[in-house]
């Protein structure tokens, strides 16, 4: 699963082909945050959807999440965005935002725990299209409002677009800016030995590895710390650190470290 980092910070969000995103971008002295979620609450209202505005400024139907918003205000231009979940594969949403209980010491913002629902449990008539209709006719204010359709290669060819693009999928983006936490992550091949990985702007700073009967410990954690450190918190780049002739030790040594690096991989980005 790809995972992003958006400008205007706070919680995760889970998107797939069942979300839709929107984006209302205003001068920075006419924006108001309950705007766009009024028109999108009333957008669906006209799909005979009864939509309502939580005091978070969410968009709630039968007290179910079906949208969450965030904003962003620079110099002189603000803008807020939010989802709508359609037809979205709530399982895997529920899956990849729970909270990881090996992430200790974590000083990013929280996602707040909602129950959510699709729009389509409420109108199964209900489809992209219309949505997209609606909240034309509503954001415009005319029955027949001009719409224009950019896709993802015409937008690129932008260069604002194209260096803002090159700019949020970057490691230094994704990752650098990722706050300080630890995560722990268990050596199979050696009696399941815990080790603690601290994570600084998205890089392994250091490895502690944890009691076990047959290892020094300070040794082990001194060592892999040294092949790590300083290596993006991606499996990618993890990866590149496997070859055992980097290691610089012993077999069952190897055979430690080989398992634990695995470890920290499958975890990570």
């Amino acid at each position: 699963m790809p995972c992003f980092r958006r400008f205007s910070g706070g919680g995760t969000v889970y998107h797939d082909p069942g979300n839709i995103n929107y984006s209302y971008m205003t001068p920075r002295q006419e924006f108001n945050r309950s705007t766009a979620t009024a028109l999108i609450v009333k957008s669906l209202q006209i799909l005979e959807v009864k939509a309502e505005i939580s005091p978070r400024n969410d968009i709630l139907v039968d007290g179910k999440k079906i949208s969450g918003s965030a904003y962003r205000i620079s110099g002189e231009k603000a803008y807020h965005h939010g989802t709508l979940l359609v037809d979205a594969d709530l399982e895997k949403l529920a899956a990849y935002l729970r909270p990881d209980q090996s992430v200790s010491k974590a000083k990013g913002t929280k996602s707040v725990s909602s129950t959510v629902a699709n729009l389509v449990n409420y109108n199964p008539a209900i489809s992209y299209e219309k949505i997209y209709h609606a909240a034309a006719v509503t954001f415009t204010k005319t029955e027949k409002p001009k719409t224009i359709y950019i896709d993802d290669n015409t937008a690129r060819k932008r260069a604002d677009i194209h260096e803002i693009f090159d700019q949020l999928t970057s490691p230094e983006w994704v990752l650098g800016k990722t706050p300080y936490f630890t995560i722990t992550v268990l050596c199979k091949s050696a009696k399941s030995s815990p080790a603690e990985l601290e994570i600084v702007k998205g890089k392994i700073e250091t490895i502690t590895i944890f009691n076990n009967d047959h290892m020094d410990i300070t040794e082990q954690s001194n060592t892999l710390t040294k092949l790590l450190s300083g290596t993006w918190f991606s499996k990618t780049e993890i990866l590149k650190k496997l070859s055992v002739d980097e290691y610089g030790c012993g077999k069952n040594q190897k055979e430690f470290f080989h398992s634990l690096v695995m470890a920290i991989s499958e975890i990570s980005f």
